[in-house]
């Protein structure tokens, strides 16, 4: 199993009759289009090796190890408080 990081790609100028075929695939698949897409895009470019989502407790925790280092090992606190505070000041909304 494979795990990585998402992209965006931005596919133009698909025939009609390719996209009227792939929304009746992904219905047939229970998907949406856009996940039969990724799944279609993964088996051709991985020679058939499944795409292992990232677990989001393990993507949260690496988000939160990266904030614990970039702030001195704790996480901040009052950081939307300060953020709102400020831009009041700016607005000249003053509490």
């Amino acid at each position: 199993m494979l795990t990585f990081c998402m992209a965006t790609l931005t596919v133009r100028n698909v025939p009609s009759a390719v996209h009227a075929a792939l929304r009746t695939k992904a219905a047939k698949n229970g998907r949406s289009v856009e996940a039969e897409l990724r799944e279609i895009i993964a088996a051709a470019s991985l020679g058939g090796a499944k795409v292992k989502p990232m677990d989001p407790d393990k993507a949260f925790a690496k988000v939160r190890a990266q904030i614990r280092k970039a702030h001195a090992g704790k996480m901040p606190t009052g950081v939307v408080d300060s953020f709102l505070r400020e831009r009041r000041r700016e607005w000249g909304e003053e509490e």
